[in-house]
């Protein structure tokens, strides 16, 4: 049952071969892998950087767009104050000549109410 000790040391150096080939397809499919997984990071990190430029852009337009609303609602808002403010001006200085005795009277204040004086 016994071996002869220089089979049983090829059949071993043949075993060892055949691990040394695994073991180098093993660090080859490794080094595969980490160079895959290498690439997967720097296109995640390309995708980030890109989804953030592309946030910052529609950022800047949504400040843009609303600054220009904001704008415009504040001017006219300031229009429409102007114009009341005119207009209460106006009447104020309406009201003030129809009710000084010291005016004419206006044709379209009625005959019959005169000044007192």
């Amino acid at each position: 049952m016994h071996q002869d000790p220089l089979i049983h040391i090829a059949e071993l150096e043949a075993l060892i071969r055949q691990q040394n080939i695994q073991l180098s397809l093993n660090s080859k499919t490794e080094a595969e892998l980490r160079y895959a997984l290498k690439q997967a990071e720097n296109k995640a990190t390309e995708h980030e950087q890109e989804a953030e430029e592309l946030r910052s852009q529609l950022d800047k337009l949504s400040r843009m767009l609303f600054g220009s609303r904001s704008e415009k609602l504040q001017q006219q808002k300031t229009d429409l104050e102007s114009k009341l403010d005119s207009l209460v001006q106006k009447n104020d200085e309406q009201v003030e000549r129809e009710n000084d005795p010291r005016l004419p009277v206006s044709s379209d204040r009625s005959r019959s109410i005169l000044p007192v004086k």
